[in-house]
């Protein structure tokens, strides 16, 4: 049963080779609204995490094999307001929905945006790093809606890094996230995703770096 499963993955998740391959994963962009649909693994299981900002809201959903995870976190006031599950009780849902808002999320170094760039270059972003306290006893999936929620771009690379964490029973995770790209066309561009985990809070200590390069799909 899934539910077992992702109690067993326990803590994590808001973040495969790093050769360049076409995959499903997918963004479009509009005044008001991000959408992004990918495949991740966490402990030797795959799902598929989709997210929707609309500018007030960020939506995630996470569907595993028998399992169907939505979470709402509102912008303005940084608060997660729903959880639902197809396989978990409404018990069993506000509680994981409360441990989604004891969790203390810090934005340490931020970024500018990223400058435009020519065609075939790289355009580099710069490192965020990030203060993560993971709920006690959450499930891996409540996990990872935390971490996609507050850490842009870490879909491809967060399911390795989400093991860690459980291996490691790590309580405060430090997170350093950068996304760069490479527009070949008005169709498509490359992504690499990168995100690290650190043992210590000066991010000195590095425990895991994880890197994901793929060709996705941004116009028509």
């Amino acid at each position: 049963m899934l539910k077992a499963s992702i109690s067993f993955l326990m803590v994590f998740i808001l973040l495969m080779s790093s050769s360049i391959a076409p995959t499903h994963a997918f963004a479009e962009s509009s005044r008001e609204n991000v959408v992004f649909y990918e495949s991740i693994e966490i402990m030797g299981e795959t799902y598929t995490a989709r997210q929707v900002d609309d500018g007030a809201k960020v939506t995630t959903v996470i569907i595993g094999t028998e399992d169907r995870v939505e979470v709402v976190r509102d912008k303005a006031k940084d608060e997660f307001i729903s959880f639902s599950s197809e396989e978990w009780s409404r018990q069993e849902e506000k509680v994981e929905l409360q441990k989604l808002n004891q969790a203390s999320v810090q934005l340490d170094v931020s970024s500018n945006a990223l400058s435009p760039g020519l065609k075939g270059k790289w355009i580099y972003g710069k490192w965020r790093y990030y203060t993560i306290e993971i709920p006690d006893k959450a499930a891996a999936i409540t996990i990872t809606s935390l971490l996609l929620s507050y850490i842009p771009y870490i879909g491809k690379v967060v399911g390795a890094i989400a093991s860690l964490v459980i291996i490691y029973g790590i309580d405060t995770g430090y997170f350093g996230a950068k996304h760069d790209y490479k527009l070949m066309n008005a169709t498509y561009m490359v992504e690499k995703q990168q995100l690290k985990l650190f043992e210590k809070s000066n991010y000195t200590k590095l425990i895991k770096n994880e890197m994901k390069e793929s060709v996705s799909l941004v116009g028509n």
